[in-house]
C-alpha cells in the first residue's frame, strides 16, 4: 500500500514580513478526509486513491495564517489534478463475433469488425487489435491493430 503518500507542499510568503514569521496551514471545510495538510510544514499527504475514472481533479480550501501577534490570514484554493494510469481492460462491444465467408470471397475483402473500448482517458483508452489464436484457418486473415477489421489474406478452400 502507498498510502499515505506525500504529493507536494503549499507554501505561504508574505513580502511585507522581514522578522521570518512562520505560518500554519489549515484545510477548511475538508470532510471526505482525502488528504491531510500539515498544519507547519505545508505538506500535502494523499490518503487514498483517486480513480482518473471517476474525478479528474478535486479542490480544497485551504488557509495560512501566520503567528505574529495579529494571526493575519488568507486562503486560496488547493487543486489536485488526478492522471490517469492504464488500469481499464479494453472490452469487446459483443461477446462472440460470428461470420459466414464464402470460398468466392476476394482477397482483401473485409469479413468481420471487432470493436472494443475503454474506460480509460486519452492515449490510455486506445485500442490495439491482434489474432492470437495459432489456430492454422488464423493465416487465413488479417486484422488491422487500429480499426478491428479483418480482412481475408488467403485464399479460401473448403474441400481443405
Amino acid at each position: 500500500n502507498r498510502y499515505p503518500l506525500y504529493i507536494g507542499r503549499v507554501k505561504a510568503l508574505d513580502s511585507h514580513d522581514l522578522n521570518g514569521h512562520h505560518f500554519n496551514y489549515y484545510l477548511l471545510n475538508e470532510t471526505k478526509n482525502d488528504i491531510r495538510l500539515d498544519k507547519t510544514t505545508g505538506s500535502v499527504i494523499l490518503l487514498k486513491t483517486y480513480d482518473r475514472e471517476l474525478i479528474s481533479s478535486e479542490h480544497y480550501l485551504i488557509m495560512m495564517e501566520d503567528e505574529s501577534d495579529n494571526k493575519l490570514n488568507s486562503t486560496g484554493i488547493l487543486t489536485i489534478i488526478v492522471n490517469d494510469v492504464n488500469d481499464q481492460p479494453p472490452i469487446f462491444d459483443e461477446q462472440l463475433y460470428e461470420t459466414n465467408i464464402s470460398e468466392a470471397t476476394k482477397l482483401g475483402s473485409t469479413v468481420l469488425q471487432v470493436v472494443a473500448s475503454s474506460r480509460d482517458p486519452d492515449s490510455n483508452g486506445n485500442i490495439t487489435y491482434h489474432i492470437i489464436n495459432n489456430n492454422s484457418h488464423v493465416s487465413y486473415f488479417d486484422i488491422d491493430s487500429r480499426t478491428g477489421v479483418i480482412k481475408l489474406i488467403k485464399p479460401l478452400d473448403y474441400e481443405h
